[in-house]
């Protein structure tokens, strides 16, 4: 599963950008993609939304590789 990090590179978005489709702000995206927190369920869904996925397919801070 990518991270959201990697959706958002893939994409060609900055911080920024994923952060104004998402209703979020940079702050937040950056926080996120150093996993110093991780999104609430709303705005893992506003994040999904905006990458087009479903929100199983976000890598989550905190989230362990399977074995």
């Amino acid at each position: 599963m990518p991270s959201m990090q990697e959706l958002r590179q893939a994409r060609g978005w900055s911080q920024q950008q994923l952060a104004d489709r998402a209703g979020v702000t940079q702050a937040s995206v950056s926080r996120w993609e150093q996993e110093r927190r991780a999104p609430t369920a709303l705005q893992l869904r506003k994040l999904a939304r905006a990458f087009g996925v479903s929100s199983d397919d976000i890598t989550l801070p905190g989230d362990e590789a399977p074995r």
